[in-house]
């Protein structure tokens, strides 16, 4: 269990968040909701550990995150950032294969953790592309290598910010799936930042909103994603497809 206790999230001259209190579980998979600028990478990194809270703490199975050993961390936590690739110039298998270096301790992957990191290579339909050269490769195959090192790595918990970005439908369904399935079959942990609500309302279950002046509501998506709370946090007006309580759509007149 991941636990935010009385969470208090700032940048400079604003909070985004104060007094948070909140429990995520194995099995569920969380989507963070929000306008730009409103506070949803900081309160991701915060519940990763990357970023200090102002006030509070976050709890991993009982242990505070900011004192848990970084590999240990590694093996249970993982995540994809918004940040482009650095530099790699090796191949895009053995980019993928970096994931595993928090379980096995060093750059020399045995037999088992290279057809595991070609499982990941197939999930993202990159198989084809394994012996190019990282550098090659357009922004959405980026994109999908560094999905396929972050389920090489395997963690309990995967924190996603903007994983769609640079993918085409085709893959932002692969993707979505994916992660939804982790969740629901292998009993991991999901937390995204996404923007589509579409997405968030079909493949999540449990919603954070991120309001302005701090305000966040959070619960099942079932009664976190409507229309009223989407006009409240998108400050437009907003629509349901007729028909399909799943996807919502801004009202323009």
């Amino acid at each position: 269990m991941l636990c935010a206790e009385h969470l208090r999230v700032t940048v400079p001259g604003r909070v985004l968040c104060h007094d948070l209190n909140l429990e995520m579980n194995l099995g569920e998979c969380w989507v963070i909701l929000g306008r730009n600028g409103c506070g949803k990478t900081s309160l991701l990194h915060t519940l990763i550990g990357f970023q200090k809270p102002a006030g509070g703490r976050v709890v991993l199975d009982g242990v505070a995150t900011d004192a848990l050993p970084l590999r240990l961390a590694a093996q249970k936590m993982g995540a994809l950032l918004q940040e482009d690739t650095p530099v790699f110039s090796g191949s895009v298998l053995e980019y993928v294969l970096l994931g595993r270096f928090p379980h096995i301790g060093s750059l020399a992957p045995g037999a088992g953790d290279i057809d595991f990191a070609r499982q990941n290579l197939a999930r993202m339909s990159l198989n084809p592309l394994e012996s190019h050269s990282l550098a090659t490769l357009s922004g959405g195959e980026r994109q999908r290598a560094r999905i396929a090192m972050l389920l090489t790595q395997n963690p309990q918990i995967f924190f996603l910010d903007e994983p769609l970005q640079h993918l085409d439908l085709p893959h932002q369904i692969e993707t979505m799936k994916c992660f939804s399935q982790l969740a629901r079959e292998q009993n991991r942990l999901v937390v995204m930042v996404l923007h589509d609500i579409s997405w968030a309302n079909r493949y999540c279950d449990h919603a954070i909103l991120m309001f302005d002046e701090g305000k966040i509501s959070q619960g099942e998506c079932t009664s976190q994603i409507n229309v009223r709370n989407l006009e409240e946090l998108y400050q437009c007006r907003i629509k349901m497809l007729p028909g399909d309580s799943n996807y919502y759509l801004p009202d323009i007149e």
